[in-house]
């Protein structure tokens, strides 16, 4: 593990690596970037896109799936993480129907926990990145709660995006305690406000940023991980260089 535990979700810089993926690796690298988490192949195999990081020199520390990937073809999502050389397979998203009520969350739940046994057995680590929606409420419970109650600690962490807690009302160092030891990665991402949420680049929104970090150094959180959805009151990967700046001056 690095000294400081920074990659870049590549999502971030989507529009720059739509147009041109590898010449975008090269910008990324060059602001100081060593690590960073997939968010696309960019119709290459996991092996030519390895290749195409190695290149670069940088190196993947995990990959956002789909849920219907993850779930309906586990064996092939364990491939590509294993091409990949990396531990963290995450889903990035869960909507709709899949949450209408405490029984369909509990049927995506055990979904993700079955594929995450398969994972587990394979010395890979599946994970659940959060958005608002799972924070509302059935039955006295939030969906969020719903899902890690169903699924094994072993089979589901949490990748927990700070900046969606926070908008969805909650507190994100509370529960970055709360999760424990089951919070390997921690999304960095900032707002500007929080109806309708707009984004902001990290360290110039509403986040508080000093008690979630203590709390993330409390728990052992294995990885922090800059991104940005949208709304981008600058270029993109000046976004990206901005969130890495801010970790560096946290991560001492």
């Amino acid at each position: 593990m690095p000294n400081r535990p920074i990659a870049l979700q590549l999502y971030t810089i989507r529009d720059h690596a739509e147009k041109d993926p590898a010449g975008t690796l090269d910008k990324v690298k060059s602001m100081g970037y060593e690590y960073v988490e997939v968010a696309s192949l960019y119709n290459l195999s996991a092996k030519d896109y390895k290749a195409l990081l190695d290149e670069k020199k940088l190196t993947p520390v995990s990959i956002h799936a789909p849920f219907d990937a993850v779930t309906g073809d586990t064996d092939a999502a364990i491939a590509d993480a294993k091409t990949l050389g990396i531990t963290f397979v995450v889903v990035p998203w869960v909507g709709g129907k899949a949450y209408k009520d405490t029984a369909a969350t509990v049927e995506t739940a055990r979904a993700m926990d079955a594929a995450g046994a398969k994972m587990h057995a394979e010395g890979l680590q599946l994970c659940y990145h959060n958005h608002a929606h799972e924070f509302a409420k059935h039955d006295g419970k939030t969906v969020f709660d719903i899902i890690f109650e169903t699924a094994s600690p072993d089979n589901l962490a949490s990748e927990l995006d700070v900046a969606w807690v926070a908008i969805a009302g909650e507190d994100p160092a509370a529960l970055t305690r709360r999760l424990g030891k089951r919070v390997p990665i921690l999304h960095i991402k900032d707002y500007a406000e929080a109806r309708p949420p707009k984004f902001a680049e990290v360290g110039t929104g509403k986040m508080v940023w000093d008690p979630l970090m203590a709390a993330a150094r409390e728990v052992g959180v294995q990885w922090y991980i800059v991104e940005q959805d949208g709304n981008f009151a600058v270029d993109s990967l000046v976004s990206a260089l901005k969130g890495l700046e801010f970790l560096r001056s946290r991560l001492q």
